[in-house]
């Protein structure tokens, strides 16, 4: 009689589990936040304060950072969820569509 199920006699034996039940590792991709225009008029923005820091779980559409523009200080929310890795762009510098 075959069987595929993975006996305890096997793992005794050094035989690893087989592909079917061993966990898989998720793989994530990389997004970059990227400075928004935030009006018509705007070419450059400035970072007022960040609410996430590195490491922090961020979900779509909550802020995650606050931006000064020309006309009012505006929130910018994630477009992804994940985890922020790192802040590129610290408080009181900006500039127009780079990374942040």
């Amino acid at each position: 009689m075959r069987t595929t199920a993975f006996s305890a006699k096997s793992a005794r034996l050094g035989a690893s589990a087989p592909a079917a039940v061993r966990p898989k590792t998720a793989v994530h991709a990389v997004k970059d936040v990227f400075m928004p225009a935030l009006s018509s008029t705007m070419t450059e923005g400035k970072i007022v304060s960040w609410l996430k820091s590195p490491g922090d779980k961020v979900a779509k559409g909550e802020p995650i950072v606050v931006v000064e523009s020309d006309k009012a200080d505006m929130d910018v929310e994630s477009f992804n969820d994940g985890i922020l890795g790192a802040i590129v762009v610290q408080v009181g510098f900006g500039g127009g569509g780079r990374v942040i």
